[in-house]
């Protein structure tokens, strides 16, 4: 397959990529970037870990478009704001506090994106 990453693209890891050291150099769940065409910044953020081999490449990644990611994102800001809404009726801790922060987080970054458009 012949494909070329390009400078700002995001991608979903939906299968962990060891290397041969046995390090996870990209883990599944979560969404990477390309911040150098060919390549996609890693674990370590490193910025230079070419990926080659594109049929690999995309049995490890797929491709996220915004809307993705903000439909992830409001996926986090819901359960940010059910812990909250828990949270506020019993009385607040510090830890619980800082859940409330992520999803003030997570809003900022949605709204970025949406405004970046």
């Amino acid at each position: 397959m012949e494909y070329r990453i390009k400078q700002g693209e995001k991608f979903l890891c939906i299968k962990d990529l060891i290397m041969d050291d046995d390090t996870i150099a990209y883990t599944k769940g979560k969404v990477y970037l390309s911040e150098m065409r060919n390549c996609i910044t890693d674990n370590e953020d490193c910025t230079l870990h070419e990926m080659q081999d594109m049929d690999d490449f995309f049995e490890h990644f797929e491709r996220v478009e915004d809307n993705k990611l903000i439909c992830q994102l409001n996926e986090w800001i819901k359960d940010c704001q059910l812990q909250a809404d828990f949270f506020f009726e019993r009385g607040m801790t510090v830890s619980e506090a800082s859940s409330l922060a992520m999803k003030v987080a997570y809003m900022n970054v949605k709204t970025f994106i949406e405004n970046d458009r």
